[in-house]
């Protein structure tokens, strides 16, 4: 057999073994000798593309298309009508079932035909609302936790999130009855739109109901929790309506239901007169709301729509809350002077269990913007636009108010009322600022008790007279003022400054038989009487005119 040279061995005979080895594929003038190299597995040129050959590539080093056989028999390509091909879909065509979009990308909508909204990301599990829709949620460990996107909850500010709303309302109440009696509805921020009519069947009128929790059973603490805080106020420059993370939207505007009293409400429990007094439909549960701002349509009297109404429920906290028309400043300006009747956060009324809680609290464009039951305790309550800022007094219940409300720091705005006390109400408010004409304390009876301290940007101070509620004017300052001007003999005269004040009566040209305050005697001559603010000081004189002199304490 022919063979190349072999290096140290065929020295001298390199050309002749080399010509002989090369005589084996190759004829006397250098070309091949096809057989010989076809016989030995080489593939020549020219069986490119030939039967038994090899096939071209081209620049890309790829097989070209056009050498594949294309036909619709066995050991060929399909072709595109080839019978072979059953159940494909080109590029373009609409993807069906759990798919949306089109070939060849198309997505994932359904899975067996629940349908998936949200966003994936890392973490999230896919978690069902009902039997038909499931979404993309982040995964929580807490069961007492009922987030209101689980329950189908949408968030985008168009779809009507009532009913889901509702049914996570309803599962954290089951839950919390059934164990320890506590259960949370969370909200992640968003627009929630609420455009479902209010439902009447637990003794209500309000688009979200809140459980009637008999009062023999464990009190039920129900959470509503939103973000950090909601109560932010628009600037008075605003040009669209303030929105504050979790916005509950209503679009449902509540027909006015004065003459039985049934205020509908976005957020509310048993009314009246078919709940807490005359239904008895007491609920036992405590309301805790935080975080979360309720946004009614606007009308010409601002609004008629309650935001929250709590007066039937046993205990109420509510924190970091607002309630706005779904208006600029502007528009609100005003509408206030014509009264309708909804209320914008309504507290428990007198007979409730002793646990009423506000703090950080906005109202603006109600009729009446809160309302305060008893048991309050209160900080930071801001009313604007509103026809009353703060309504006290237990005419909404059979029972008297019998315990106080208490509120550290209050502002009124542009009101026509600020605080309006009823019944015989009870309050005491530490700081009340206002701002804008309007009657500072208005007592429909006379028999409200309790005290005020008010300051602001006043012209005239506007109290009921006669009230036992003692008002006092915080911007002015301690010691001797100008004296007004004495008053004629036996004619009362209310004191002036809101200050508590020490008042000389001196003879002066007259002689002075008598001094009393708020009709009772106190000197039968000339001396100093202590004139409490708001109360009425007389002078009996005879014979020219006493003289006098005010400090203030």
């Amino acid at each position: 057999m022919s063979r190349l040279p072999i290096p140290g061995s065929d020295s001298g005979s390199w050309g002749t073994v080399l010509n002989d080895f090369l005589d084996v594929s190759h004829n006397a003038d250098g070309s091949l000798k096809s057989s010989q190299v076809a016989s030995a597995g080489a593939e020549l040129t020219n069986n490119k593309g030939q039967a038994n050959g090899y096939a071209p590539l081209d620049g890309s080093s790829k097989v070209p298309i056009a050498n594949l056989p294309v036909g619709s028999i066995g050991n060929t390509v399909a072709a595109g009508n080839d019978s072979r091909i059953t159940g494909a879909l080109q590029s373009g065509a609409a993807a069906a079932g759990d798919l949306s979009g089109t070939y060849p990308n198309p997505t994932v909508v359904k899975l067996n035909g629940v349908t998936v909204t949200g966003t994936p990301a890392n973490g999230k599990i896919l978690t069902a609302s009902s039997a038909s829709a499931a979404s993309w949620q982040a995964p929580s460990s807490n069961a007492w936790q009922f987030d209101v996107r689980t329950y189908g909850a949408v968030g985008d500010g168009t779809t009507n999130d009532t009913t889901a709303i509702q049914s996570a309302i309803d599962a954290a109440a089951a839950y919390g009855l059934a164990n320890q009696g506590y259960a949370e509805v969370i909200f992640a921020p968003a627009i929630y739109l609420l455009s479902s009519t209010a439902r009447t069947d637990r003794s209500g009128n309000a688009q979200l109901a809140l459980p009637i929790i008999a009062a023999t059973a464990n009190k039920l603490t129900l959470a509503f929790l939103g973000t950090q805080d909601s109560a932010s106020m628009p600037h008075w420059n605003a040009t669209t309506p303030q929105l504050n993370g979790v916005v509950l939207k209503s679009t449902w505007n509540a027909p006015d239901q004065s003459g039985s009293s049934n205020e509908g409400s976005v957020i509310g429990g048993p009314t009246l007169p078919n709940g807490y007094v005359t239904g008895a439909n007491y609920s036992n549960c405590n309301i805790v709301i935080k975080g979360i701002q309720i946004q009614v349509p606007f009308t010409a009297r601002g609004s008629d729509t309650t935001g929250i109404d709590l007066r039937g429920m046993a205990n109420a906290h509510v924190e970091d809350v607002a309630f706005f028309p779904a208006a600029t400043p502007n528009q609100l300006n005003t509408t206030y002077a014509t009264p309708g009747w909804n209320l914008g956060i309504a507290m428990p009324v007198p007979g409730n269990n002793d646990l009423s809680i506000m703090r950080n609290c906005s109202v603006e464009g109600a009729t009446y913007g809160f309302y305060l039951g008893e048991h309050l305790s209160a900080d930071r309550l801001a009313a604007i636009y509103c026809y009353t800022g703060i309504l006290s007094g237990g005419f909404f219940s059979s029972v008297g108010q019998l315990h106080y409300n208490w509120i550290g720091s209050a502002s009124v705005e542009a009101c026509v009322n600020a605080v309006h006390v009823v019944s015989g109400g009870k309050v005491v408010i530490n700081a009340l600022s206002v701002e804008g004409s309007m009657n500072h304390l208005v007592d429909n009876a006379g028999t409200a008790v309790g005290s005020i301290g008010l300051g602001g940007i006043i012209s005239t101070i506007n109290v009921s007279n006669p009230t036992n509620v003692k008002v006092t004017y915080l911007d002015a300052a301690a010691g001797t003022v100008a004296a007004p001007t004495m008053p004629a003999s036996t004619t009362a005269l209310r004191n002036p400054f809101w200050r508590d004040a020490a008042v000389q009566v001196n003879n002066g040209s007259a002689t002075v038989t008598n001094v009393s305050v708020d009709g009772a005697t106190i000197l039968t001559g000339p001396g100093m009487v202590i004139v409490p603010s708001g109360k009425r000081i007389t002078v009996t004189y005879s014979g020219g005119t006493p003289t006098w002199s005010w400090t203030l304490l």
